[in-house]
């Protein structure tokens, strides 16, 4: 999770620097910031589905990094040379393929979650519960962007309260407990594998 997060908060400031007032990308609409979006969107909730499958595993942290690296990298450049489809029109708005990703990754999240709570014994339960209310904030979150007309819409603002919800629950599940109480995900890893 954590090195699948940090590219997905890259992406998600290359989205922040996307949007017209920034002056970073002179020209360019709502569109990249939308399609910026959905990628990072599309990287967090592949990244969350993959997680439960690595509990109390050993995982190669550079082969990850490089990984998600290469994946972050195919999603930039197909971005900005215009291989990813239109998410949002400005004489229509959000278009189909932005409107169906959102569902789809609502799913990906919902099958995330499911598979994560099969393996709640592996986790602290305190990471377990911060993970699953950021996975229904998440869900919360897109379910809203799929309702604005407008970038600026009341819809897309609840979209990133949800979002901000999420994001703190993530740091408490990974951030807090990996340094404030390392002891009790050590201890309970350590009685699995004695199990």
């Amino acid at each position: 999770l954590s090195v699948g997060l940090f590219f997905v908060a890259l992406i998600d400031l290359v989205h922040t620097f996307a949007y017209k007032g920034m002056g970073v990308f002179p020209g360019a609409g709502a569109n990249l910031p939308t399609q910026l979006w959905i990628a990072g969107r599309y990287l967090m909730a592949t990244t969350f589905l993959a997680a439960p499958f690595f509990i109390n595993k050993d995982v190669n942290r550079w082969k990850s990094f490089f990984s998600f690296a290469f994946l972050f990298t195919i999603l930039i450049i197909s971005i900005f040379l215009d291989f990813f489809p239109m998410a949002y029109s400005e004489e229509e708005g959000l278009t189909k393929f932005k409107i169906y990703s959102e569902y789809l990754v609502c799913t990906l999240f919902i099958i995330s979650g499911a598979i994560l709570f099969r393996s709640k014994n592996k986790v602290d339960l305190n990471v377990f519960a911060y993970i699953q209310v950021a996975i229904v904030s998440t869900v919360i979150s897109e379910l809203a962007f799929t309702f604005y007309v407008g970038v600026y819409d009341i819809s897309n603002i609840v979209g990133h309260y949800f979002k901000l919800i999420a994001f703190f629950c993530i740091y408490k599940a990974l951030v807090e407990t990996s340094i404030v109480t390392p002891y009790r995900t050590i201890f309970k890893a350590t009685i699995e594998k004695d199990a």
